[in-house]
C-alpha cells in the first residue's frame, strides 16, 4: 500500500516536502494518491474489523484466517494437560 503514495511523493518539492511535519505529510500524499490508494485502504479495513468479528463471536476464538486456512488454536495448558496424560498412560503399562 505505501508503493501508491510514491507517486504524490515525487510531486512534491523539496521545500513542500520539508516545511511539513509527518502527519501533515501523511494527510497530504493521502489526500493526493490515486483511488487506488483509497480501495486498498478500505480494504484493508474490512479485513481487520472482520478478523476481530469472526473472533469474538465463535467459542473457540478462531479468526476468519483461521477458518480460511483450517487451522485451531491450542492453549498451552492443553498440551501440558495432554503431555501430562501420555508420561501416565506410559509409566501404567
Amino acid at each position: 500500500m505505501s508503493v501508491l503514495l510514491i507517486p504524490p511523493l515525487f510531486d512534491m518539492t523539496d521545500q513542500q516536502y520539508f516545511s511539513m511535519d509527518f502527519l501533515t505529510r501523511s494527510v497530504y500524499l493521502a489526500e493526493h494518491s490515486s483511488g487506488a490508494y483509497n480501495l486498498t485502504s478500505n480494504a484493508i479495513q474490512i479485513w481487520i474489523w472482520s478478523e476481530f468479528l469472526v473472533m469474538l463471536t465463535n467459542k473457540k476464538r478462531r479468526a476468519l484466517h483461521d477458518f480460511m486456512a483450517g487451522t485451531v488454536v491450542i492453549r498451552k495448558v492443553h498440551i501440558e494437560a495432554v503431555a501430562s496424560d501420555r508420561q501416565e498412560t506410559s509409566v501404567s503399562v
